[in-house]
């Protein structure tokens, strides 16, 4: 867990939940993780939208900020696979994707590494595929 914290860019304050959840086969593998955001970062998030990820960046996950809603509908398997696998993952996580008012990393050259900050739910997702 604090392997996949320390990935997070730190002005993205993280609170205590965390709940992770993968699956995979021979072909491929598919996970995510979801921290929860603390207080103040949500409100930040909210007050400011887009605008607060001006100098949120990392090299891990590469990419632009943009708001949802998200186009890769992998990234919702992922999310899919992940709620599936694990009982505290949590459920709404896709629904919020399809709707404005979250954040994600716009991936580059085909990362298949997603981070996914959605304020309104209080959750920071990491998404991570070997395809």
């Amino acid at each position: 867990m604090e392997y996949q914290r320390a990935l997070i860019p730190s002005k993205l304050g993280t609170g205590w939940f965390y709940a992770e959840g993968s699956c995979g086969d021979l072909s491929s593998y598919q996970s995510a993780f979801v921290f929860s955001l603390d207080g103040s970062t949500k409100q930040k998030i909210k007050a400011e939208g887009l605008r607060f990820f001006d100098d949120v960046q990392s090299r891990y996950f590469g990419g632009t900020w943009r708001e949802t809603p998200f186009p890769n509908e992998g990234v919702l398997f992922n999310m899919v696979c992940a709620a599936q696998r694990s009982w505290a993952f949590p459920k709404d996580i896709s629904a919020a994707l399809k709707q404005p008012g979250s954040y994600f990393l716009s991936p580059t050259n085909n990362n298949p590494r997603n981070l996914i900050v959605l304020p309104d739910l209080g959750y920071v997702v990491f998404v991570a595929s070997d395809r």
